[in-house]
């Protein structure tokens, strides 16, 4: 999709009301294209160039890709309304378990596969240390 070649499982957009028009028309693009898309409709363009346009060409977009039945099947993609239902739907496990800390919310990492190893980076975003017991 990407011309670096990078891939990714699916793509989340913040969840806002508003959109440019550009990154609607790139959104409507990759998933023609076969993205799965975690998406709320947009309703108007935060800018006001090309203004009242902007938020047409914004409803335009997105009433071809919200319609229909849920989940909304755009081309050979997808928009699904939250990252749960994009994790279930392609079954996607955990890279880690946090099987033990005191405080779990505050305990965030981030992992990067490469060829012939992996990364894994925690952090603990509490003031307070805590011990903490993962499962890879």
């Amino acid at each position: 999709f990407f011309p670096s070649g990078q891939r990714y499982d699916f793509l989340v957009f913040p969840k806002a009301k508003e959109m440019l028009p550009e990154v609607a028309r790139k959104m409507k693009d990759l998933i023609a294209k076969g993205a799965l898309v975690v998406a709320e409709q947009p309703q108007a363009s935060p800018g006001l160039q090309n203004y009242p346009g902007c938020d047409t060409e914004i409803r335009q977009i997105a009433g071809q890709i919200w319609r229909g039945a849920y989940p909304y099947k755009y081309g050979k993609g997808i928009v699904l309304n939250s990252i749960e239902e994009a994790i279930d739907m392609l079954k996607i496990k955990p890279s880690v378990i946090l099987e033990r800390a005191a405080l779990p919310s505050e305990v965030k990492y981030t992992h990067r596969s490469s060829p012939g190893y992996e990364v894994y980076f925690f952090t603990n975003r509490d003031t307070l240390s805590q011990q903490v017991v993962v499962l890879l």
